[in-house]
């Protein structure tokens, strides 16, 4: 059967409605973030309070490599008007997808993103290797900047907590800072803690162009609705 793929179409149809459980009716809006530098053209997604080792900056970066530069990035996010809980009031906002664009090149293909040591199963029944949260959230980086991480989870957590709370009211913030070498792209995993697949779009000539995170919320709908 093979792997099925991201279906970006769908993750990214600004003002798609679908359909919930109790009835409930969604739109679909799709968020511009900002401009994300990547330098080295490598890129690691992650939970951003998960330890960071000493070996992740070979570790933890996908195998693929793009050229080194500055990715748009934007984010697909679930909005409802209703609320299913009397305790949360409306409208309540959940991302469900994240996109990376390096150029306006069209993508031709796409792959699973892959760390150095795993491999892609051979269809979407096998389970689909991907990145652990366990916060809530999750975040898109350089991984010369990994250390800037670990700095923080070492001698300054009050800081750090800081920079996960400036995550917006959409669910996402690009976070700049001196001691970056790059950018930090930190965003909300609309479906909370779990394991999320990240996809690599190729262009006509094999170069790496985009990078899709799928939060795997819009795949609970019950479908379009009318």
């Amino acid at each position: 059967m093979g792997l099925s793929g991201p279906d970006v179409g769908a993750l990214f149809a600004e003002g798609a409605r679908h359909r919930w459980v109790g009835g409930r009716i969604s739109r679909l809006d799709v968020v511009r973030v900002g401009d994300l530098v990547v330098p080295s053209g490598r890129l690691v997604v992650r939970d951003p309070a998960d330890w960071v080792q000493d070996d992740a900056e070979e570790t933890e970066p996908f195998t693929v490599v793009a050229r080194p530069g500055v990715w748009r990035i934007s984010l697909s996010v679930v909005h409802w008007d209703e609320s299913p809980d009397q305790r949360v009031p409306p409208p309540i906002r959940r991302p469900t997808a994240v996109k990376a664009e390096l150029g306006d090149a069209e993508v031709r293909s796409w792959e699973l993103g892959l760390t150095a040591g795993e491999q892609a199963p051979e269809d979407d029944a096998d389970g689909l290797p991907g990145f652990g949260v366990d916060t809530g959230l999750g975040c898109l980086l350089d991984p010369s900047d990994l250390g800037f991480l670990r700095r923080l989870q070492r001698d300054d957590l009050e800081r750090l907590d800081s920079i996960l709370d400036a995550v917006g009211p959409d669910g996402a913030e690009i976070i700049t800072d001196p001691e970056l070498v790059g950018g930090l792209l930190i965003f909300a995993c609309g479906m909370g803690d779990g394991v999320y697949p990240a996809w690599i779009g190729r262009d006509a000539e094999g170069r790496p162009v985009s990078v899709v995170i799928d939060l795997e919320l819009l795949s609970h709908s019950l479908g379009a609705a009318v």
